[in-house]
């Protein structure tokens, strides 16, 4: 763990502008009926779950952070090991809207969401592992294991109590803990917003922020360039102000934006 926070910035964080609504969840991102919360419910359930009308009804779970168990999904929350504010403060703040929501439902870690009792959920809030950690003895390194990887995964800065915290249980009872080096360096596309000012009261609204993107951002399939994300519909397009959209190879269309197949989309 002691390497890969060696690859952590050290930052302080920047606490204004944050919304819940600007971090779009949960969405359905395979277009299986399931969104992000059930989808995560159903990978992480004991047992084969029951799944009727789109949900998962039942299964067992069994919270990291405190070891309570459940059949009852309802008991359990859906919780962001580095919570949607964490994220924001850390430099979320200066992303675009659908890296946002890429980040908001990540099923790409299988650590990035978990399903946890909803007091565990509830203690833990925004709070970095300087001011909160499992009350579960057993889960504190591989909870710190987690957050350094989320953290240098998404390019997230960590202030000093943050990072010394961490810093101190890798070179103690956590020495020994393993860390997914090749998931931290997953090479996560992050687009940030035109402005790099960090907010000082209110976060700009999404409709105000437009996507700054070198060419190996760009999704080659249109003009101009999109994001390259897990899921892009017009509204995202035109929230950004990108709308229209030409597309380049009438046929190639990944995003599905040309329904009537004439070349332009999003008008």
């Amino acid at each position: 763990m002691a390497e890969l926070l060696d690859k952590a910035t050290i930052a302080e964080e920047v606490p204004a502008g944050y919304s819940r609504d600007d971090w779009k969840h949960w969405v359905d991102q395979d277009g299986d009926g399931l969104d992000t919360r059930q989808e995560v419910l159903a990978d992480e359930s004991l047992q084969d779950p029951a799944i009727s009308g789109n949900r998962v009804q039942t299964g067992l779970w069994a919270s990291l952070y405190d070891g309570v168990q459940t059949s009852t999904p309802g008991d359990f929350d859906v919780d962001h090991v580095v919570a949607l504010n964490e994220a924001h403060e850390s430099g979320g703040w200066a992303w675009d809207t659908l890296t946002r929501q890429l980040y908001a439902n990540d099923l790409s870690l299988p650590e990035h969401l978990i399903a946890v009792s909803s007091s565990s959920n509830r203690s833990k809030g925004a709070r970095d592992p300087a001011e909160w950690l499992p009350a579960n003895p057993e889960a504190v390194c591989t909870y710190l294991a987690w957050w350094t990887t989320i953290k240098v995964r998404w390019e997230l800065a960590m202030d000093s109590a943050e990072h010394q915290t961490i810093a101190r249980y890798a070179e103690g009872q956590c020495a020994d803990t393993r860390i997914d080096a090749a998931a931290a360096d997953s090479g996560v596309v992050r687009i940030t917003v035109a402005t790099q000012t960090p907010p000082t009261d209110e976060a700009p609204t999404a409709a105000a922020q437009s996507s700054s993107s070198d060419d190996s951002d760009c999704h080659p399939a249109y003009d101009p360039c999109l994001p390259i994300v897990a899921d892009l519909n017009c509204s995202d397009i035109r929230e950004m102000g990108m709308a229209p959209v030409t597309i380049r190879d009438i046929g190639e269309d990944p995003y599905r934006l040309d329904g009537n197949r004439d070349g332009t989309a999003c008008t």
